[in-house]
């Protein structure tokens, strides 16, 4: 139900700059839904940790700035406790192994 609610409003708002889901917490299910989609979006940015005083500040800026550049500015002013999808995947990228067969 979450999941399908979540993306009725990625599709309900994205206007083509992209989307961006703001969570209080990471690893709940809000994140871990929008995290799946951001997947599948690639303008869809995952933030959490996200404060009612932080989105007060950060939501008229929002209007002219790209995803990516909120997300980098959100979580610069946010602290320790704000961080993105992206950042994570940063910290941690994928493993990868490389086989070679001969």
């Amino acid at each position: 139900m979450l999941s399908r609610m979540m993306c009725d409003a990625l599709h309900a708002t994205d206007s083509g700059d992209g989307v961006i889901f703001l969570t209080d917490l990471p690893g709940e299910a809000p994140y871990r839904v929008a995290s799946l989609m951001s997947h599948k979006h690639p303008q869809c940015e995952v933030i959490s940790g996200i404060s009612v005083t932080l989105l007060e500040q950060m939501l008229p800026a929002r209007e002219f700035m790209s995803s990516s550049a909120f997300r980098d500015q959100i979580v610069a002013l946010g602290g320790p406790d704000v961080t993105s999808l992206w950042h994570q995947q940063q910290k941690n990228p994928p493993l990868c192994s490389v086989t070679r067969f001969v």
